[in-house]
This record gives structure tokens, C-alpha cells and sequence, in this order.
């Protein structure tokens, strides 16, 4: 029998909603939310931290593209080891886009869940939570080229 329950245990536990989808961020009014309320079919993450080189650069160009409509697929902005108030005070003093979706990570957390190679760096998560692909900086082809999945 106790067999038995430990299997049961073990199915249902492997079959609960686990990784990078069950992380959770803030959004920009502090709001605790998890990744997966971010996710259509999949998800591309810009993650990137304030002692990072070539961030500014890199979400500058990313909001001429959201501007521009040139995003096909959706990406957001994680900063980790950030609060909501300092991207706000970085939005500001370099004047990045508000068509950008910003989340913070101030403790973290998403490096539990997925390898941090690179920072900045973008990261292709695909619907199951499985990462697809991790590029250095902001790796505009892959969500500029391909065809939208909204």
C-alpha cells in the first residue's frame, strides 16, 4: 500500500505546474505574477541586470523595434536583482519605451529554475517551459523574423 501511495504522490506531483512558468516576478506596480500568466505559446525573456554591458543598447533598440512594429513574437524584459523602481528610474534616464513589458526579479529566482549563461542575454522558453535557446544580448532575428504565433 505504501507503495502504492508513493507512486500516486510521485505521478501527481510530476504532472503540477514546476520551472520557469511557476516563477515569479513583479510587475512594474510591484504585483507578484507568475510567468506563466506571460506565456501564448511560448515565450521570449530579455534578461538583464543594471551591471550588465550593452543592456541600454540592447532594450533601447528593442523598444525602436516595438515601436516600429517589428516584434512577431512576444518578448518581455526580466531585470534580475532589481526592484520595479529602479527600472522605472532606468527607463527613465535613458529613455526606454514603455511598449516594452518590464518584470523584475529582485531575488533572482528565474536563475533557480533556468542556466544564466549570458547577461544580457535572450531566452527562447517554449509553451511546456523548456528552454529553446539561450544568445548573448538581445538576439533581435529571433523575434523579428519569424512569423507571429498571436
Amino acid at each position: 500500500m505504501k507503495k502504492l501511495i508513493f507512486l500516486f504522490l510521485s505521478i501527481l506531483l510530476s504532472c503540477s505546474e514546476t520551472g520557469i512558468y511557476n516563477t515569479k516576478v513583479l510587475d512594474m506596480t510591484g504585483k507578484r505574477i507568475r510567468l506563466a500568466v506571460l506565456k501564448d505559446s511560448g515565450l521570449i525573456i530579455y534578461l538583464w541586470t543594471g551591471t550588465c554591458i550593452g543592456h541600454t543598447r540592447d532594450l533601447q533598440r528593442l523598444g525602436d523595434l516595438y515601436e516600429k512594429g517589428k516584434v512577431t513574437r512576444k518578448v518581455v524584459s526580466i531585470a534580475i536583482m532589481m526592484d520595479p523602481e529602479d527600472i522605472s528610474e532606468f527607463k527613465k534616464e535613458n529613455s526606454i519605451s514603455d511598449l516594452i513589458p518590464f518584470y523584475a526579479d529582485p531575488e533572482g529566482k528565474i536563475a533557480d529554475v533556468i542556466k544564466i549563461t549570458f547577461l544580457p542575454s535572450t531566452i527562447i522558453i517554449d509553451e511546456s517551459g523548456q528552454v529553446r535557446g539561450n544568445y548573448p544580448g538581445l538576439a533581435e532575428k529571433l523575434f523579428t523574423s519569424v512569423a507571429s504565433h498571436h
